[in-house]
């Protein structure tokens, strides 16, 4: 076969990360301009109802990653989205630090929000 050798990890990685903050961007603004029509539909009242769903990765019921969406009823777009975890991966990594140097985990726990 004549194929061309397989994509550097790295350079992988920081295409994916380049082309994520383009998108998280204009998801952002796309959900900003869905809740501004939302609003100008309900005649300028801020007050709107939402419909919002979400679920729980269930592989093997112990699923640590979920996902939830909020969508307008008066118009079919996604107002809002949001991810959650039952592990924060910050913490999980900084438990290492807890070996090494005690008083940098605990300034590290200190100033960390998960």
């Amino acid at each position: 076969l004549n194929l061309p050798p397989p994509v550097q990890e790295q350079k992988y990685r920081e295409a994916q990360e380049f082309i994520l903050n383009y998108v998280e961007k204009a998801q952002e603004q796309s959900m900003i301009a869905a809740v501004e029509e939302a609003v100008v539909e309900a005649g300028d009242v801020r007050n709107l109802t939402i419909s919002g769903d979400g679920a729980w990765l269930t592989r093997g019921f112990s699923s640590v990653h979920g996902i939830s969406a909020l969508c307008s009823t008066t118009r079919p777009k996604t107002v809002d989205t949001n991810w959650c975890s039952k592990k924060c991966s910050k913490c999980q990594g900084a438990e290492s630090l807890r070996h090494v140097s005690s008083d940098l985990f605990r300034t590290f726990q200190e100033n960390h929000e998960c």
